[in-house]
């Protein structure tokens, strides 16, 4: 605990500034670790986010292609059903591609499959497909859809930003500086006073005051 002597010269210096310091330092340390926690987490959520979503995908794909098959061997010779097909599978370059083509596929396979036209009504009768074969594959579609939204929404929750860690380290590293270089003035007027130097940061906060060279008394040897 400090003296009275050296209270009267650590002006600039008090317990309620320390307590900030400490305060903020523990609080870094705090979003910190979290910051290296999130970054773990999230290689962990994608990948399983990105297993997810392949398999879902696997799984459309197969349905949609399997519903094409169908739905061309009812369209048979007929180019403006076949162009229709075509122009519902779209591409599979990417999930969400993939998920409305196959959304797309099952509702044109609906609406054949209700269709009150004679000739494809005897189509699909031969074909035995129903509305509930293209169900599955709007389910798969859906499923799918529910896989890449779950993906999304695991790497987009809130984490602790850089900038955050910057502005909280900024605090700390100048409330820690006042307090030092507080110290190392105070040293010129009470030589008890002692010195503080952070191992961590003994560059950053180097005392602003240079220290005089102790003077060296030149002393001449005693004649013999």
């Amino acid at each position: 605990m400090a003296s009275e002597a050296q209270k009267a010269v650590l002006i600039g210096f008090s317990e309620g500034l320390l307590a900030v310091g400490v305060d903020q330092a523990l609080k870094l340390r705090e979003l910190t670790a979290t910051a290296d926690s999130d970054g773990h987490s999230d290689e962990t959520a994608r990948d399983l986010s990105e297993k997810a979503v392949a398999t879902a995908c696997k799984k459309t794909i197969v349905r949609r292609d399997h519903g094409v098959v169908v739905l061309k061997t009812i369209a048979g010779h007929n180019g403006t059903l076949l162009g229709r097909i075509n122009a519902a599978v779209g591409t599979a370059d990417t999930p969400e591609n993939l998920a409305t083509g196959s959304e797309r596929v099952a509702a044109l396979g609906l609406e054949i499959v209700a269709s009150t036209d004679p000739a494809l009504a005897v189509l699909v009768k031969h074909t035995r497909v129903t509305a509930a074969y293209f169900g599955l594959l709007q389910t798969a579609a859906d499923e799918l859809r529910s896989a890449i939204e779950s993906a999304r929404a695991r790497l987009t929750t809130k984490k602790v930003s850089q900038g955050e860690i910057d502005v909280l380290d900024g605090l700390v590293l100048h409330v820690l500086s006042d307090i030092i270089h507080v110290f190392a003035a105070a040293q010129d007027l009470d030589g008890t006073i002692p010195t503080l130097a952070p191992i961590a940061t003994r560059r950053l906060l180097a005392s602003r005051n240079k220290r005089k060279p102790k003077t060296e008394v030149e002393t001449t040897p005693d004649p013999m």
